[in-house]
């Protein structure tokens, strides 16, 4: 009541705002695992080697009371907290101009999340290597001194653990999903909300339109994403800054992308993104679902060259364009300026050598800004939506139609280009199409 006098009152279930329901519900749901983990350390004899049990739960403990601390602050009585965010999308720009200290410490924190989420799982693999039981009571048990037995073990509990299961208990799911009362998915939502915050690393982000944002939103549509950029972690940041366009758009990634458990759950749970595969694109647009992918794939990531006087963008695919015809989509160019200057990619040379050999980018995926810091070049993000493309159905496209609409959707691509440049600050940069 100190910051909401009247309005507020102690029951008000999935009132407040999203933020508020999210916070509380995540807040309450970590006293819990924190009450059961202290619950554990005294049932099991209080002893030293189970002590981590005790601080487990303590550091819960504390995380859980400053999300209902800041649930309380940011309470919202008439739910306006979302169509704050709506509304600024569609004027193009983020919600705020000014941000606080606050949010700027904590916009290197999700930066340093989001560019190293691969990595915390490679940690915990090669940890298992040398007898780290993570999913045991004693996790240090057998730390170094493991048999062959128990690496076996501990190697087996992991993999169900970190890949089956969520392959079998979080399936993908191609439109966003709703949750109320399951704590994980709250969690998610609010990991969510906190790495895509338009006031942290992805502030004053804008977004540029041809037509009005109810030409967006119409059903039949195909997104398409260029250039692909070295490590596009921003195109999440866009879904949730600017949901009034893409809250309904399923977004279609690369499988390799499933390999990180980290963001398998986290895509998994929030839903509206699927792996691409062309089943799964026709299964989709089959029901009038806008979607989104990006037609230049692993080619283009690899011709990205950072503060490079051009900017790359391969046209050698026309796979995408043989498909909007098919299924009748229309198509959206949808150009990222800030995606090639996001990251650096210090190991993108044996990426290439091992690409141009397999067909595959292997390498260690060492993703750093321009002083190799494991950290984005912090781009702000600069998005232009094109013309929507009209596309008449044709179950059998002939090769002379694929390559006329092929040429139209990239010479829209350059209308934009060329439009924009300037106010988003990039030109002295040259659009360059690669093979």
């Amino acid at each position: 009541r100190m910051f909401h006098g009247t309005q507020w009152s102690f029951h008000h279930p999935f009132r407040g705002g999203k933020h508020h329901v999210t916070s509380q519900a995540s807040g309450w749901s970590l006293f819990g695992v924190a009450g059961l983990l202290h619950l554990a350390f005294i049932f099991l004899g209080m002893e030293s080697h189970h002590v981590y049990l005790m601080h487990s739960g303590s550091a819960l403990s504390w995380f859980a009371e400053a999300l209902l601390l800041y649930s309380l602050r940011n309470f919202d009585p008439e739910g306006k907290q979302q169509s704050i965010i709506t509304e600024s999308s569609e004027l193009g720009q983020s919600k705020e101009v000014h941000r606080s200290v606050v949010w700027l410490a904590m916009s290197y924190i999700q930066d340093i999340l989001l560019t190293n989420l691969h990595w915390w799982y490679t940690l915990w693999v090669m940890a298992s290597l040398v007898g780290f039981d993570a999913f045991s009571l004693a996790p240090t048990r057998t730390f170094l001194n493991a048999s062959l037995a128990e690496l076996v073990v501990i190697y087996a509990k992991l993999v169900c653990c970190l890949f089956l299961l969520p392959t079998i208990m979080i399936p993908y799911s191609p439109k966003r999903k709703q949750w109320r009362w399951n704590p994980f998915g709250l969690m998610n939502n609010l990991f969510e909300w906190f790495v895509f915050h338009p006031n942290g690393l992805f502030f004053n982000s804008k977004l540029r339109m041809e037509l009005p944002v109810e030409e967006y939103q119409r059903g039949g549509a195909m997104f398409a994403m260029l250039p692909h950029g070295i490590l596009p972690t921003s195109v999440g940041a866009v879904w949730y800054q600017f949901d009034s366009i893409f809250e309904t758009v399923c977004l279609f990634f690369g499988s390799q992308v499933s390999l990180c458990p980290g963001y398998r759950f986290f895509l998994g749970m929030r839903g509206g993104c699927l792996p691409v595969e062309r089943k799964r694109v026709v299964e989709v647009m089959k029901t009038g679902q806008n979607v989104s992918l990006v037609p230049g794939g692993v080619s283009e990531m690899l011709k990205c060259v950072p503060r490079g006087r051009t900017m790359n963008v391969s046209i050698k695919h026309k796979g995408f364009v043989r498909l909007a015809i098919q299924e009748g989509y229309d198509l959206i160019p949808t150009f990222f300026f800030h995606a090639n200057d996001q990251y650096d990619n210090p190991m993108g040379h044996l990426q290439l050598l091992c690409y141009k050999y397999t067909g595959v980018p292997l390498g260690i995926p060492l993703f750093t800004n321009c002083h190799l810091v494991p950290m984005s070049n912090r781009t702000q993000i600069r998005v232009a939506l094109g013309n929507r493309i009209h596309v008449t159905k044709n179950a059998a496209p002939t090769q002379e139609e694929v390559d006329n609409l092929h040429r139209i959707f990239y010479e829209e691509v350059h209308h934009i280009w060329n439009k924009y440049k300037d106010e988003f600050g990039y030109g002295d940069r040259e659009l360059a199409y690669v093979a």
